[in-house]
């Protein structure tokens, strides 16, 4: 999958010590899943530019590791912008990794006797979203960020603007059935969130969740969504839900290619259930089954 020749173990072993851990200038580190090494993530300098490159065993391909790993690396006081990445144009899982965390193609150049061609991109000064779990400093500007959609649009039926102390219950909630809400910020500030709550109170469907995603309006196409469900989605499969199921108010394109970007299909499409701002709205819903 990349665009050189692999090497025998004992040259690999000289350029690891000697090229990657031996060079000053390079920030090597290791990417866990709890107790176990799946690979490694590294930036290094050549000719005046700081590129990153990441590596993940095979058998943990799939399941988020390298877009979270490489997500958090970026987001490391170590070094600053622009930074660039190199990946060979047929390795189509690095390339959707590098997009997720806001690489964006600008070049690129033959590689290797096969015809291989090996793409340049670059992530701009753009920061990176950080993730992490809601708390109760945040539901005040959760409930902003919602509120938002309640008044102006049909993305919720919702018709009555909340409070921060409604958004504290509801967190309480989701928590109480072991299940993730989540904020994004830039700049500090939380522009963002992403939540899982129980697709049914019926303990049957206890390995199935219902996820939902609101960004702030003013930060649109920032990969605050793509941020935040990467991280969702681990969490969900690490807590043991089997199915994730989204509903969206038609038509929604945002949402939906935000959906179907993490492999959700659409599998029922119910017309004219809603009623918002004096029309009817269909819904449609989209369902990922884990592993």
């Amino acid at each position: 999958m990349a665009a050189f020749v692999p090497r025998e173990r004992d040259a690999f072993m000289v350029h690891w010590r000697e090229r990657v851990l031996g060079d000053p200038g390079s920030i090597v580190r290791t990417i866990v899943d709890g107790d176990q090494i799946v690979g490694y993530v590294s930036s290094y300098p050549r000719d005046g530019q700081r590129l990153i490159a990441y590596w993940i065993g095979r058998a943990h391909w799939g399941r988020g590791l390298a877009s979270a790993a490489v997500a958090e690396f970026l987001r490391g006081p170590e070094f600053g912008r622009p930074v660039f990445a190199e990946v060979a144009s047929t390795n189509l899982g690095s390339l959707r990794v590098l997009k997720k965390c806001g690489f964006e193609p600008v070049g690129e150049r033959p590689a290797g006797e096969d015809g291989v061609v090996e793409l340049l991109l670059r992530l701009s000064a753009r920061e990176v979203p950080r993730v992490r779990a809601a708390t109760a400093p945040d539901t005040e500007v959760i409930a902003e960020i919602y509120n938002h959609y309640i008044r102006n649009t049909v993305v919720t039926f919702e018709e009555t603007p909340i409070s921060g102390e409604e958004i504290a219950r509801r967190i309480e909630v989701v928590e109480a059935a072991s299940l993730p809400w989540l904020v994004a910020e830039v700049g500090g500030q939380v522009r963002g969130y992403a939540y899982a709550g129980r697709w049914s109170p019926r303990s049957g469907y206890r390995h199935s969740a219902e996820t939902a995603v609101y960004l702030d309006r003013a930060f649109p196409r920032r990969g605050l969504g793509t941020a935040l469900y990467t991280e969702l989605f681990a969490l969900l499969r690490d807590r043991g839900i089997h199915a994730i199921i989204s509903g969206i108010a038609l038509p929604n394109e945002p949402s939906v290619a935000l959906h179907e970007k993490f492999q959700m299909q659409k599998v029922a499409h119910f017309k004219a259930v809603g009623f918002k701002m004096g029309r009817w709205i269909d819904v449609g819903y989209w369902e990922r089954i884990l592993d």
